[in-house]
């Protein structure tokens, strides 16, 4: 259902499909709140994406309640969401991708309950208000990883480190400076 101009609520009965097992519905015009509920008895969702759109409020804790799925992908970017980053996030252990960026208004620091993610491949989160330190550990499994434009800048540190990525250039197109204007001590 991507592009397809849809608009009003997010839909409130999702819920009952709970044979759903992929979920793509970015680029549309849904506003509203993700409802309560909506989440708690798909058990066999594996992917879930709703970038781009209008959605407001919180992430839903409920999503915790994924942690029995084969739940991979779970894409928000480019919403209004608001809050924080719900620590039930963590449960979900199947989970390889979690994409948040985009909602300008995600507070607060991503919960150490993440680290439970050992599968978890790509992190975005880049253009939320997140502030705070990254959890020990959170960048060991990443392969991928997106989060500039926040006030956690130690994620470049520490994930290119772990990588060790030459990011001269990268980097500086990530934060916006000239090339060569990196700080010296982030420059492999």
């Amino acid at each position: 259902m991507d592009d397809n101009a849809l608009s009003g609520s997010f839909p409130v009965g999702l819920g009952n499909f709970t044979k759903l097992t992929q979920l793509f519905i970015n680029n549309n015009l849904l506003t509203g709140t993700l409802p309560s509920g909506a989440f708690e008895h798909l058990g066999q969702l594996t992917y879930l994406k709703i970038n781009d759109n209008l959605v407001t409020g919180t992430l839903p804790t409920e999503l915790g309640l994924l942690n029995g799925t084969l739940m991979g992908d779970l894409l928000m970017a480019h919403n209004d969401l608001t809050g924080f980053v719900p620590s039930e996030l963590g449960l979900v252990a199947s989970l390889k991708t979690l994409v948040l960026h985009g909602n300008s208004l995600i507070t607060g620091s991503l919960p150490s309950e993440l680290l439970a993610l050992s599968e978890l491949e790509l992190l975005t989160v880049s253009n939320t208000s997140l502030t705070g330190s990254i959890p020990d550990g959170l960048c060991d499994s990443l392969f991928d990883y997106e989060y500039q434009c926040t006030s956690m800048f130690g994620l470049y540190e520490i994930c290119y480190d772990i990588k060790k990525v030459n990011f001269t250039c990268e980097y500086s197109l990530l934060c916006g400076c000239e090339c060569g204007e990196c700080p010296e001590e982030l420059v492999a």
